[in-house]
């Protein structure tokens, strides 16, 4: 038996026909920028919430936190002067007459004056006769010498002479004696004569080793006198050389103290030179900074983009208007042309400290009160820092920053109650 199936065909509906599946995408993209936005803005005002100040960003520089060798230095500018400016003085009293003018240059031991001294070189004159009258007076003691020597020794060989012959009498005497040849009387007065002779030997033995010795202190005496005036001579000499006042260096003539052919009297200033081969240099530095510095250490002298090596010879005890004074002078090769006054960049390198956590130094540092703004993505936090030495181009970091981070180095006016900045592009 067969089954009859319904149609169903009735029962259908028409269905509207499928959007396009891109119109689908494009929406669904649409609303999911619509939710970001909205996330973004939420974000935005909540962080907002707690900003006590917005600041434009291209107001502000930053800088980075770095890792290396930290090297303490000052910078400052100096002015060449010279390390030696001699003023000459007068020897004597006199007359001068100038050789040179001011602003003259000059070599060394030129000659630039001289002192017309007539009572010096009139006494020196007066020596010389002096000294020459002395030798004179050692040669005829010593030809005296030689006779009263010669005396002595004939005296006392003749008395040698005559004690000997007598001594002989004597021993003829003593054989007489003993053969009754002579009388006693006789040969008493050979004995006594032979006595007389002996004491006049030994006296006149002595008396050569008295003499010989007054004589040598008479000579060594007139000798002394005679190396005395030879003293004095030359100490007249120096003298009066000195009255040529000559350059002690090759420089350049300064102020002129006195006029030509005017009387001077001893120890007046007469003229200054300016010592070219020995320039130095003259640089203030901060108050705050003299502390640290000492004679020796290295500076860096910058001249027309070329740099020179230089050490620091003295620092002022005296501070004036908050600066203090250094002394720096060069080391070979030396500036050629160097001109006294001239300015010039010198860095006084204080000490070196490796591996040193520092950041660049920027106008915040003027106005640091214990803190800076740390920056991460466009938030700037106020952090407190401890920042130690400090030189030319960076400033150590003692604590309170990381590696790697980043803080506004330049000086923002902001409140001082303000913790955190908006940094708006």
């Amino acid at each position: 038996m067969l089954t009859h199936i319904t149609d169903t065909s009735a029962q259908d509906n028409m269905l509207p026909k499928a959007k396009n599946f891109w119109s689908k995408v494009r929406i669904l993209v649409l609303l999911c920028g619509i939710i970001a936005a909205l996330l973004i803005a939420v974000r935005d005002f909540s962080s907002t919430n707690n900003i006590d100040q917005v600041i434009e960003k291209q107001r502000v520089r930053l800088a980075s936190v770095t890792r290396g060798e930290f090297i303490q230095d000052v910078m400052t500018q100096g002015r060449v002067v010279t390390g030696n400016s001699p003023t000459l003085f007068s020897p004597e009293s006199g007359f001068v007459q100038l050789h040179v003018k001011a602003g003259d240059h000059v070599t060394q031991h030129q000659l630039l004056a001289e002192i017309v001294s007539p009572s010096l070189n009139e006494r020196l004159d007066q020596e010389i006769a002096l000294l020459h009258s002395k030798e004179s007076e050692l040669e005829r003691e010593k030809l005296e010498i030689k006779r009263r020597k010669f005396t002595l020794r004939k005296a006392e060989n003749l008395a040698r002479v005559n004690f000997k012959a007598l001594e002989r009498e004597k021993q003829r005497g003593d054989k007489l004696i003993a053969k009754q040849l002579i009388s006693l009387l006789n040969y008493e007065r050979m004995v006594d004569d032979r006595d007389r002779a002996q004491l006049e030997f030994k006296l006149a033995r002595d008396n050569n080793v008295l003499e010989t010795e007054s004589l040598s202190f008479e000579l060594t005496m007139a000798e002394q006198s005679l190396q005395a005036q030879h003293l004095t001579v030359a100490s007249l000499e120096r003298r009066v050389a000195q009255l040529q006042i000559r350059s002690p260096a090759r420089g350049l003539i300064g102020k002129i103290e006195v006029r030509d052919s005017q009387a001077v009297n001893s120890y007046q200033a007469l003229l200054s030179v300016v010592d070219l081969t020995r320039f130095e240099i003259e640089a203030p530095v901060p108050e705050n900074s003299a502390d640290d510095l000492l004679p020796g250490m290295a500076v860096e002298i910058k001249l027309n983009n070329q740099k020179y090596a230089g050490e620091l010879l003295a620092v002022s005890p005296e501070v004036s208007q908050n600066l203090v004074t250094t002394r720096i002078g060069f080391i070979a090769p030396i500036p050629d042309n160097l001109r006294q006054n001239q300015r010039l960049s010198v860095r006084i390198l204080i000490a070196k400290k490796p591996h040193t956590l520092m950041v660049e130094r920027g106008s915040f540092v003027d106005s640091f009160e214990g803190s800076v703004f740390v920056v991460n993505d466009d938030i700037a936090v106020r952090r407190a820092v401890v920042l130690g030495d400090r030189s030319y181009g960076f400033i150590e970091v003692v604590s309170g920053l990381e590696l790697g981070e980043t803080i506004i180095s330049s000086n923002v006016s902001v409140d001082r109650k303000s913790k955190r900045l908006l940094i708006r592009n």
